[in-house]
């Protein structure tokens, strides 16, 4: 390459690096390292020990944890799920 063609080439210029916040990190917001996003509805019945029937009767009844459709997957997020724990917690007190 000539001289000429070396010096028009053009040159991107670097993004600034990130700046770290330098804050600690609340522990109690941080998510279970063991504990998944989302669940499928199968994972879902695993983890709290109920069969599928009984999740689809819970469904029919209207007290099933939401549901989002990913795709053609159903999916529960971990926050719906917590939801519904807190909620079958209130409706066990009563």
């Amino acid at each position: 390459m000539s001289a000429n063609k070396q010096s028009k080439r053009k040159t991107r210029r670097r993004q600034p690096a990130a700046r770290i916040d330098p804050r600690p990190l609340d522990v109690g917001e941080l998510p279970s390292v063991n504990e998944p996003a989302v669940y499928t509805i199968e994972q879902f019945c695993e983890q709290h020990d109920i069969s599928i029937s009984m999740f689809h009767k819970m469904k029919d009844l209207g007290i099933a944890p939401e549901i989002m459709r990913v795709g053609a997957r159903r999916m529960i997020s971990v926050e719906a799920a917590a939801r519904w724990r807190a909620a079958r917690e209130r409706y066990a007190a009563a």
